[in-house]
């Protein structure tokens, strides 16, 4: 299940266009502010995202919200408000995040409180199935009869303890699909008794909901590879009663602090809000892409001052450019730089298991040769380099700070605004099949360009995040 096939097809150029990419990101758990490891995770997934689209793929991309849970119904106990309420308010705080952090949105939120009649149904099916048995209102998941059919191993599965047994499982390797509920606890009503889904269904369950019985690409956190993505495998496969699901999982590594792993316990973690207000979202996310997204790394206010002194020497490099592009003569100007071969170099990287540091490697390798030669290469040559080394940063979510320019933004309301015209026409004369396309519109094709319609009443409105 975990293995390379997606450098695979970026390589070979094998998984087809045509088709468009399900993505499903497990999202957080909402009961307080985003921190430093929430920033890595999601802006790597970011990244990945972003350099699918650059090679040409057509992805929806659905991140759930884990909106009830043991964290947030006590944060909601001792701050007396209800557990919708923390939910909400911690939900908003993290995607205010992201915005900051210039992360895309997803084409798709989905929620656990949104979702519960269809897990319900979820947890049913795996009972009809033969793999899921009731205890005193509970639901577990039956790893006996699972092993039965389905010859998987765990991954990287840690051995099971005597004390993990619990009185209610039949095995201490069985996990709980429904847990009964709490005296004051929020719960919702089931055939197998009152109460609310376990952790790992919720994934399971919420993924199929949007994508159905299939899905391309999985990714989360590497803390989430087991227990939580091996249980969701062994859910989905006693769902579907085949072993036939997601084609890819891709996990982001640990991040450490100054050498110790995060733990709000032990206060060893930064909250993404503290670290902006000493920082631009470019120098955290360029931080980032200096580390291979599925290796451990270990975070230091050195570290974060040298790779923004770095990304500080390319800003500065493209505005010499910019200067150089305005020289008035070309004559003596006959040294020709390659653009085509370095952009080929760059995308090569981006092939060899999405290898950023390599690209960023090699960029600072021929910014070198460039600033040697510079004087002797003409405007053309000049901006072709230029254009080249700000998509690259622009694709990996960099933000160069250029603003949106007067072209874009009136051909983008004549597009919405057409769009909303077709829609109304399609509505009023029934035609309903010719929906899809403005909703595909909506949904997929422009939110891969990092621009966000909102459907009012009587009217479109959009925003851009880049």
């Amino acid at each position: 299940m975990f293995n390379n096939e997606v450098y695979y097809h970026l390589s070979t150029n094998s998984l087809s266009k045509e088709k468009i990419i399900k993505w499903y990101s497990c999202g957080p758990t909402v009961y307080n502010d985003s921190h430093l490891g929430h920033a890595r995770n999601y802006i790597m997934n970011d990244v990945l995202r972003r350099i699918l689209i650059h090679f040409g793929y057509k992805i929806d991309f659905c991140m759930n919200i884990t909106d009830i849970d043991d964290k947030i119904i006590n944060i909601a106990k001792s701050e007396k408000m209800s557990f919708g309420a923390i939910a909400e308010k911690y939900e908003k705080s993290f995607f205010d995040d992201m915005e900051k952090l210039n992360v895309l949105y997803p084409n798709k939120i989905i929620r656990v409180t949104e979702s519960i009649p269809h897990i319900i149904k979820y947890i049913q099916k795996i009972i009809d199935n033969g793999f899921a048995y009731c205890v005193n209102d509970s639901v577990y998941f039956d790893s006996l009869e699972y092993e039965k059919k389905f010859s998987i191993q765990s991954i990287d599965a840690p051995s099971i303890q005597d004390n993990d047994f619990s009185h209610e499982k039949k095995n201490a390797k069985d996990f709980v699909l429904w847990k009964k509920a709490k005296d004051g606890e929020p719960f919702w009503d089931s055939p197998f008794g009152q109460g609310r889904p376990g952790w790992h269904i919720e994934c399971s369950a919420m993924c199929n909901k949007y994508f159905g019985d299939h899905l391309t690409i999985h990714t989360g956190g590497i803390d989430l590879k087991f227990p939580h993505h091996d249980n969701e495998i062994k859910q989905t496969y006693a769902y579907l009663n085949n072993n036939k699901w997601c084609e890819v999982f891709l996990h982001i590594g640990h991040l450490n602090i100054d050498g110790l792993k995060m733990s709000k316990s032990e206060k060893n973690f930064i909250l993404i809000k503290e670290l902006l207000a000493k920082y631009n979202p470019n120098q955290i996310r360029y931080l980032f892409l200096n580390h291979k997204y599925d290796e451990p790394m270990d975070f230091s206010y050195q570290r974060l001052e040298q790779t923004s002194n770095d990304l500080k020497t390319i800003m500065n490099f493209l505005q010499e450019l910019k200067i150089k592009m305005k020289s008035n003569s070309d004559q003596d100007k006959n040294f020709i730089f390659n653009v085509i071969e370095f952009e080929n170099n760059l995308n090569q990287s981006l092939c060899n298991e999405f290898d950023i540091p390599n690209l960023i490697k090699k960029l600072f390798e021929n910014i070198k040769i460039i600033n040697t030669n510079i004087n002797k290469i003409n405007k053309e040559n000049l901006a072709n380099i230029y254009y080249c080394i700000n998509n690259f940063l622009v694709m990996l979510g960099v933000n160069i700070m250029r603003s949106t320019d007067d072209y874009e933004t009136k051909t983008l309301d004549i597009l919405v605004k057409f769009r909303n015209d077709i829609k109304n026409k399609v509505i009023e004369n029934k035609h309903f099949d010719y929906l899809k396309m403005t909703d595909d519109l909506r949904n997929i094709i422009l939110p891969n360009i990092g621009v966000y319609v909102e459907d009012k009443k009587n009217e479109s409105i959009y925003k851009i995040i880049r």
